[in-house]
């Protein structure tokens, strides 16, 4: 299972603004990146996992997650 930007930022009870924040760009910007994080630079990728406390393939990867990743997913 592929968790998107939102899905991750939600669970982390983290609003748009909240992420956008941290990261120091605009609102706007940062529902830009949500909806297309493949058009982001790595670096703002690793920045942005590191925030959400997840790797980078998290992101990215289509793979499916192991149960026990599911579940601590779940319990944050």
């Amino acid at each position: 299972m592929k968790y998107t930007l939102k899905e991750i930022r939600a669970r982390r009870n983290l609003t748009q603004q909240n992420m956008a924040d941290k990261l120091g760009v605009s609102r706007q910007r940062y529902i830009i990146i949500e909806k297309y994080p493949s058009r982001v630079s790595c670096h703002k990728m690793e920045v942005i996992a590191d925030i959400l406390g997840v790797d980078i393939g998290d992101i990215f990867l289509q793979d499916y997650h192991t149960n026990s990743e599911v579940e601590e997913i779940r319990n944050e």
